[in-house]
Protein backbone atom coordinates (compact mmCIF):
# COMPACT_ATOMS: atom_id res chain seq x y z
CA UNK A 1 0.00 0.00 0.00
CA UNK A 2 1.56 3.18 -0.83
CA UNK A 3 0.74 6.21 0.78
CA UNK A 4 2.31 10.03 0.71
CA UNK A 5 5.87 10.18 1.94
CA UNK A 6 6.47 6.78 2.24
CA UNK A 7 5.18 3.25 2.20
CA UNK A 8 4.18 0.63 4.43
CA UNK A 9 5.88 -2.64 4.34
CA UNK A 10 4.87 -6.23 3.98
CA UNK A 11 4.53 -6.85 7.76
CA UNK A 12 2.28 -3.38 7.96
CA UNK A 13 5.18 -1.56 9.45
CA UNK A 14 5.67 2.16 8.26
CA UNK A 15 8.55 3.58 6.97
CA UNK A 16 10.49 6.18 8.75
CA UNK A 17 10.03 9.22 6.56
CA UNK A 18 6.28 8.52 6.02
CA UNK A 19 5.84 7.96 9.93
CA UNK A 20 7.88 11.43 10.87
CA UNK A 21 5.26 12.67 8.22
CA UNK A 22 2.40 11.98 10.05
CA UNK A 23 3.97 12.69 13.27
CA UNK A 24 4.92 16.25 12.46
CA UNK A 25 1.59 16.94 10.42
CA UNK A 26 0.05 15.95 14.38
CA UNK A 27 2.67 17.86 16.15
CA UNK A 28 1.63 21.32 16.17
CA UNK A 29 -1.58 22.75 18.85
CA UNK A 30 -4.01 23.64 16.52
CA UNK A 31 -3.73 20.65 14.62
CA UNK A 32 -3.83 18.48 17.02
CA UNK A 33 -6.89 19.90 18.23
CA UNK A 34 -9.09 19.97 15.16
CA UNK A 35 -7.72 16.55 14.61
CA UNK A 36 -8.98 15.60 18.18
CA UNK A 37 -12.37 17.27 17.18
CA UNK A 38 -12.70 15.76 13.64
CA UNK A 39 -12.42 12.39 15.22
CA UNK A 40 -14.54 12.62 18.09
CA UNK A 41 -17.18 14.07 15.44
CA UNK A 42 -17.23 10.29 14.23
CA UNK A 43 -18.39 9.13 10.30
CA UNK A 44 -20.31 13.00 10.59
CA UNK A 45 -17.12 14.40 10.77
CA UNK A 46 -16.84 17.91 10.80
CA UNK A 47 -16.82 21.34 7.94
CA UNK A 48 -14.16 24.36 8.06
CA UNK A 49 -16.62 26.26 9.68
CA UNK A 50 -17.54 24.20 12.67
CA UNK A 51 -13.32 23.72 12.98
CA UNK A 52 -13.35 27.55 12.96
CA UNK A 53 -15.77 28.50 15.37
CA UNK A 54 -14.54 25.58 17.72
CA UNK A 55 -10.82 26.66 17.53
CA UNK A 56 -11.89 30.52 17.57
CA UNK A 57 -9.52 31.39 14.41
CA UNK A 58 -10.28 32.51 11.34
CA UNK A 59 -11.58 30.41 8.14
CA UNK A 60 -8.31 30.68 6.12
CA UNK A 61 -6.19 29.37 9.16
CA UNK A 62 -8.24 26.24 9.38
CA UNK A 63 -7.91 25.43 6.09
CA UNK A 64 -3.67 25.83 6.30
CA UNK A 65 -4.31 23.48 9.23
CA UNK A 66 -5.97 20.67 7.50
CA UNK A 67 -4.07 20.64 4.56
CA UNK A 68 -0.42 18.77 6.28
CA UNK A 69 -3.34 16.61 7.90
CA UNK A 70 -4.88 15.95 4.90
CA UNK A 71 -1.64 15.63 2.59
CA UNK A 72 -0.07 12.72 5.20
CA UNK A 73 -3.04 10.75 4.66
CA UNK A 74 -4.96 11.49 8.48
CA UNK A 75 -8.05 13.00 7.05
CA UNK A 76 -10.42 12.35 4.02
CA UNK A 77 -12.39 15.44 2.77
CA UNK A 78 -15.36 14.56 1.07
CA UNK A 79 -17.81 17.34 -0.76
CA UNK A 80 -21.59 17.53 0.45
CA UNK A 81 -23.82 20.02 -1.18
CA UNK A 82 -21.68 23.48 -0.46
CA UNK A 83 -19.65 22.16 2.51
CA UNK A 84 -16.46 20.07 2.41
CA UNK A 85 -16.55 17.87 5.56
CA UNK A 86 -13.87 16.61 6.74
CA UNK A 87 -13.35 12.80 8.59
CA UNK A 88 -10.63 11.11 10.07
CA UNK A 89 -8.52 8.29 8.04
CA UNK A 90 -9.11 4.87 10.57
CA UNK A 91 -6.29 3.02 8.37
CA UNK A 92 -3.57 5.45 8.68
CA UNK A 93 -3.81 6.60 12.00
CA UNK A 94 -3.88 2.81 12.96
CA UNK A 95 -1.32 2.22 11.34
CA UNK A 96 0.63 5.03 13.15
CA UNK A 97 -0.58 4.17 16.73
CA UNK A 98 0.52 0.38 15.49
CA UNK A 99 4.03 1.96 15.16
CA UNK A 100 3.87 3.96 18.41
CA UNK A 101 2.69 0.85 20.28
CA UNK A 102 5.97 -1.32 18.91
CA UNK A 103 8.27 1.01 20.18
CA UNK A 104 6.11 1.19 23.57
CA UNK A 105 6.55 -2.73 23.30
CA UNK A 106 10.13 -2.79 23.03
CA UNK A 107 11.01 0.37 25.22
CA UNK A 108 9.23 -2.39 27.77
CA UNK A 109 11.17 -5.38 27.21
Amino acid sequence: MVVLYGTVNYHGMMDDAALAFRLAALGQTTRWSMFRRIAEAGVAGLTPGILAQAEAIPPNLVSHHLRPLTAAGLLTSEKVGREIRYRVSPGPVATLAGELLELASAAAR
